[in-house]
């Protein structure tokens, strides 16, 4: 049961923080912007931690430094390749088709995980 809570976690705190960068690039207003910086600050810790729980569970000792190595080597390389690409489009396009392709990316990553089996 602990391990489907934290699988739900997870994709929660993807799919609101995607919801929270939406409306950021699309906020009407300063106060609707600000409001979506503290709703995606605030979750944007979860998946990590979520994350490391789950390796923790899933690994035994002599293997979990590789893993979490591994998870955050791969966490950065996703950071930079695809900001990178939401960089180009948003010099290319616009900001806020940038932050909305972000928000995409959110909500992909969160329905990812809860498409994992064998948690």
């Amino acid at each position: 049961r602990r391990a489907v809570s934290g699988r739900r976690s997870y994709v929660g705190a993807c799919l609101v923080s995607a919801l929270g960068v939406a409306l950021f690039a699309v906020a009407p207003s300063t106060a609707y912007a600000v409001a979506a910086v503290f709703v995606v600050s605030g979750l944007g810790a979860i998946p990590r931690v979520t994350a490391t729980i789950r390796v923790n569970r899933r690994t035994t000792s002599n293997v979990s430094a590789t893993v979490h190595s591994m998870l955050s080597w791969s966490e950065n390389l996703g950071e930079i390749v695809f900001g990178l690409v939401l960089a180009l489009v948003a010099a290319a396009v616009s900001t806020t088709v940038a932050l909305l392709g972000a928000a995409v990316l959110l909500a992909f990553a969160g329905a990812f995980g809860a498409a994992r089996d064998g948690d």
